[in-house]
């Protein structure tokens, strides 16, 4: 096991799964289309630990967490894309996969919807 020291310390509630949910699609390694699924696994698994480290709040604000961590940190993501395809250039992210930058704003769309979910998750 290897441990990245540089980046340890106290986060708060749903930080980091937030960012395992979206950069586990952003970099077009992963299939945009298992992103609900992503979500919903590393949701569940996430809450699980919390629970198994003695956790006894609730699921629901967990979850509210999670959505408001990732919306605050990744609101930039839409406008990006956008003004990559207004541009027509791809950015060095899908690994070469994307032929047009209007096809990595097609690939993309599943992120940006749950960004946008996540958003009115949070402020709901």
């Amino acid at each position: 096991m290897l441990l990245d020291w540089s980046f340890t310390g106290d986060g708060a509630v749903g930080e980091d799964v937030a960012n395992l949910i979206i950069d586990s699609c952003t970099d077009g390694l992963m299939d945009v289309a298992l992103l609900p699924e992503i979500a919903q696994s590393a949701t569940d698994g996430y809450l699980r630990g919390l629970r198994d480290g003695g956790w006894t709040g609730s699921d629901d604000a967990v979850r509210i967490t999670i959505a408001a961590c990732g919306a605050a940190k990744y609101s930039w993501f839409a406008p990006a894309v956008a003004g990559r395809a207004a541009r027509d250039h791809i950015g060095q992210s899908s690994y070469g996969q994307d032929t047009s930058a209007a096809a990595a704003a097609r690939r993309v769309t599943g992120l940006v919807t749950l960004i946008a979910e996540w958003a009115e998750a949070g402020l709901g």
